[in-house]
């Protein structure tokens, strides 16, 4: 397992506003984990991934099959845009509160329109106060819609966050090249899917 480009302990970071976002792609990861498996001398490998990292297994294995002896695929996307749309808007009506804050999340005038394409600009706004609300937004909506579980704030009691329902402990850890979502610490938000 291996912590993909400005994830989990993958630096740069992309929590440092610093970061540019712009070279977190697909084809980027893809070229990362083809430099990963020359470097280990591995010459053909296992793939595991679920949600985003299943799409990216996927592309992955289609730019090198002769790489891959195997693949685990669970919590399969294909990032499609039919995916995506239900994923940042349809979902909403069984999540109507978590959904109103991730609409409230961006200037009033976007909140009809792309929201992804408002989170990528949120999120790559040199004040690192717009970046970090963004990004509070954007993994509170996944947690509530994704994981069943809410970011609870300072604000909210420690006994109310536990009883929240929570799929956590059947995950694999998050921040995993092969196991992630698209998200704005793990992954950049895209208008256009690369």
């Amino acid at each position: 397992m291996f912590d993909q480009r400005n994830c989990g302990r993958s630096l740069p970071h992309a929590g440092d506003p610093a970061v540019d976002l712009s070279t977190n792609t697909t084809q980027h990861l893809i070229a990362d984990m083809e430099r990963l498996r020359e470097h280990l001398g591995v010459d053909r490998w296992l793939l595991y991934g679920g949600s985003w990292g299943s799409r990216l297994m996927l592309a992955y294995a289609e730019a090198h099959p002769a790489r891959v002896s195997e693949m685990v695929i669970c919590g399969v996307t294909m990032t499609r845009r039919s995916e995506i749309d239900w994923l940042y808007r349809g979902v909403g009506r069984f999540f109507p509160e978590p959904w109103q804050r991730f609409r409230e999340g961006v200037p009033k005038a976007e909140r009809d329109g792309d929201l992804l394409a408002a989170y990528a600009r949120l999120m790559s706004d040199p004040d690192p106060a717009v970046r970090a609300k963004a990004t509070h937004d954007w993994a509170a909506w996944e947690d509530a819609v994704i994981y069943r579980e809410r970011i609870t704030s300072a604000s909210t009691s420690s006994t109310a966050a536990r009883k929240q329902p929570s799929l956590r402990p059947l995950l694999e850890r998050r921040g995993s090249s092969s196991e992630t979502t698209p998200s704005p610490a793990r992954h950049r938000p895209s208008s256009t899917y690369t």
